[in-house]
């Protein structure tokens, strides 16, 4: 073998262990976006039943309350609170978002971070 042929493979070479390392530093970037991809998916899929979560739970709430305003708008219909509920739950809904650093505005149905 002449020179120019050795110099050809030493860069044959060179170029496979370069090539190699390159590969195992994709694969390494590969493995931790699929990791994150995969935190990212369970975080979602969290939060999503959460969502559904406290959905179910506001629909019996709401269902709750409306048979209790029914069976109390039969017991005494003239009574106050069935005035009120409303506002009873404005005034506890605007707690919740202060309690979380916002400010909620009924007249703008609008929210804003204090």
């Amino acid at each position: 073998m002449n020179t120019s042929q050795l110099d050809f493979m030493a860069g044959q070479m060179a170029e496979r262990r370069n090539s190699s390392a390159q590969e195992r530093i994709d694969d390494d970037a590969i493995a931790q976006w699929q990791s994150l991809s995969k935190r990212l998916k369970d975080r979602l899929s969290k939060i999503e039943q959460d969502a559904i979560d406290t959905k179910a739970m506001l629909a019996a709430r709401d269902a709750q309350q409306r048979a209790l305003r029914d069976v109390l708008s039969s017991i005494a219909p003239n009574h106050p609170i069935l005035k009120q509920i409303r506002v009873i739950g404005e005034v506890a809904q605007a707690e919740a978002y202060r309690a979380h650093g916002y400010q909620l505005d009924l007249a703008n149905n609008t929210i804003q971070k204090i």
